[in-house]
């Protein structure tokens, strides 16, 4: 079987488990976002040279800690203060993507927040899956659709990004980060992306505009490419190809979400402050 096909298949499993993960039911989406998590951040504490078991316990502790009290959240057992309280959240998680770009561009090898980098592994890893629980509740079905959406227009700018720059790559974007990205693959991304988001408009358009839509493709491609460059970044500081080998033709499930982890935060936010 050669990568191209080992590649192929095991993306469409990878899709599968994540959207029945997301419209099985609300239980069967809280674990899939923590387990989701949990291995995001084994894998970015692999990266950062984290195999110590101090480090990790606390970063797996902490993570499990702000899980149960966001899920408590989306089950409606917990009530934020909506006056102040999320969109400082909000706020909160912002700044930290904004950061993170700003350090994916940075020439120093030092890619963390902060000092102690089973902090910054826990950030990086836990707003990205904790924010939707806190947007949505249970109750509320579009969560399912948000998720869906997102997730779609992810695979629609990273696969069209992959097949234009392996078809017609020949400009690289930034090789100090990336060694294959192109500026022909990320046009192919963006195009794709906003060709796709106008052709799902009929289906969305109880809840979202198609300006709001066309929102969501421009977050899209912008920190969807930013998260990859940041954890390319990462993986040339580790001196690794990929940041594991669970999924095959892929390589960790870092390597999958990585768009997702930047995506997220600030989508979040958006469909939080625009939608009634």
């Amino acid at each position: 079987m050669n990568n191209f096909t080992k590649r192929t298949l095991s993306g469409i499993l990878y899709v599968l488990i994540l959207l029945s993960g997301i419209w099985w039911k609300p239980q069967g989406f809280v674990l899939m976002l923590y387990i989701l998590q949990l291995m995001c951040a084994i894998e970015t504490l692999t990266l950062l040279n984290l195999n110590r078991v101090l480090p990790r316990s606390l970063a797996i502790l902490v993570g499990l800690l702000a899980f149960i009290i966001s899920a408590q959240v989306f089950y409606g057992n917990i009530v934020l203060g909506e006056r102040w309280l999320l969109p400082l959240l909000f706020i909160l998680a912002i700044a930290h993507v904004a950061a993170l770009a700003v350090l994916t561009f940075i020439k120093s090898p030092r890619v963390r927040l902060v000092k102690v980098d089973w902090i910054h592994a826990t950030l990086y890893t836990l707003f990205p899956f904790t924010v939707p629980m806190l947007v949505f509740d249970m109750n509320d079905p579009w969560y399912m659709h948000f998720m869906t959406l997102t997730f779609v227009l992810i695979w629609v700018n990273d696969t069209f990004a992959f097949l234009f720059g392996k078809m017609l790559g020949k400009t690289l974007l930034i090789p100090r980060l990336s060694p294959k990205k192109t500026f022909e693959g990320l046009a192919g991304g963006v195009i794709m992306t906003f060709i796709v988001a106008i052709f799902i408009i009929p289906y969305f358009s109880d809840r979202l505009s198609p300006l709001a839509l066309s929102g969501m493709a421009a977050i899209t491609v912008v920190f969807g490419n930013i998260g990859d460059l940041y954890e390319s970044k990462m993986k040339r500081r580790a001196d690794v190809k990929d940041s594991g080998n669970l999924i095959p033709g892929h390589g960790g499930i870092l390597d999958r979400l990585d768009s997702y982890l930047l995506i997220m935060p600030a989508a979040s936010a958006f469909i939080y402050f625009i939608l009634p």
